[in-house]
C-alpha cells in the first residue's frame, strides 16, 4: 500500500534532488569511514581501510534492506521497554558491587 507522501523531500525534484542524494551518499560515506578509523583501527594499508569500509557498508545495506521501517511509536515502546528494564538492572548490580566495599 502506497503512503501519503509527506514531509521535506516532497517539495524537491530534479537537480535539486539529486543534489539532496549526492549529499546523502558523501555524508555516508565519510560516517563510514570516520568509524572504520575510530573504531575498527582503521587501517595500515588502503587495501585493509577499504574491506573494513566496505565489510560495514555492506552490512548496513543488508539490516537496512531486511529490517523494515522503524516508526517512533515502535521506537518509543522499545526504549520504554528493554533499556529502562536494562539500566534498573545495572543500577541494583552497581549497588550491590559498591555495598559489597
Amino acid at each position: 500500500p502506497a503512503e501519503i507522501a509527506s514531509g521535506p523531500l516532497v517539495e524537491y525534484s530534479g537537480k535539486y534532488l539529486g543534489m539532496l542524494m549526492i549529499q546523502h551518499a558523501f555524508a555516508t560515506f565519510i560516517e563510514i569511514g570516520l568509524f572504520v578509523n575510530l573504531f575498527l583501527g582503521g587501517g595500515r594499508t588502503l587495501w585493509e581501510f577499504l574491506l573494513k569500509f566496505l565489510i560495514v557498508y555492506f552490512s548496513i545495506v543488508i539490516i537496512s534492506a531486511t529490517i523494515p521501517r522503524f516508526r517512533v511509536e515502535q521506537a518509543i515502546k522499545f526504549y520504554w521497554k528493554w533499556p529502562l528494564i536494562l539500566s534498573f538492572v545495572q543500577v541494583i548490580i552497581v549497588v550491590f558491587v559498591m555495598g559489597r566495599r
